[in-house]
């Protein structure tokens, strides 16, 4: 079998892999639902499974995932119809659609950018638009006392990129700065 050929059964294997998590998450939570619904369940929040479902959901809309999230939605949609209503037609759950095509749009301007260095004593902070990561890159290893507070600051080590990276937010940013301003690894100009 040709390599590419291997790569995408590999990937629809995954994404299907990944639909039947979700829907079996959706469902549990739906069924839940619909025994609070029918006086079946008692002393849980139906709100709580709702923000569950709609978090779950959401993960997929901010990253562009347009697929999963129809397919969501087409779930909840085939459950409210069958059963009970689980999310009204009214919640942010179904404008989800509308979140993925602004995620995609800002996904796909960050993929366009070229990544950026920053020096710092030691190494270079990368902002690597291209896989949504901001990672630390040193001359040397770090040692074991850097590598537990990378480890406490969220940072995970990359073997493929030789960084320590986590996603590109704003708290990122924060735990860069502070990681070097503890650390007295000055920015270098």
């Amino acid at each position: 079998m040709p390599v590419r050929l291997r790569k995408t059964n590999q990937k629809n294997k995954k994404r299907n892999e990944a639909w039947q998590y979700l829907e079996k998450d959706i469902l549990h939570s739906a069924a839940v639902i619909h025994g609070i619904n029918t006086g079946v369940e008692r002393g849980c929040s139906k709100a709580l499974f709702v923000s569950s479902i709609y978090g779950k959901v959401e993960t997929f809309a901010k990253r562009g995932d347009t697929e999963m999230v129809k397919r969501a939605i087409d779930c909840i949609r085939h459950f409210n119809k069958t059963m009970s209503v689980v999310i009204t037609e009214r919640h942010k759950f179904f404008k989800l659609l509308e979140v993925v095509e602004q995620n995609k749009e800002s996904l796909s301007d960050k993929a366009e950018k070229e990544s950026t260095e920053i020096a710092f004593k030691g190494g270079k902070v990368v902002n690597n638009y291209q896989e949504n990561r901001i990672q630390l890159i040193f001359d040397e290893k770090p040692s074991s006392d850097l590598i537990s507070q990378l480890k406490r600051s969220a940072f995970k080590w990359s073997p493929r990129f030789g960084a320590w990276q986590r996603q590109m937010t704003s708290n990122t940013v924060y735990a860069v700065k502070s990681f070097l301003k503890d650390n007295n690894l000055i920015l270098v100009n």
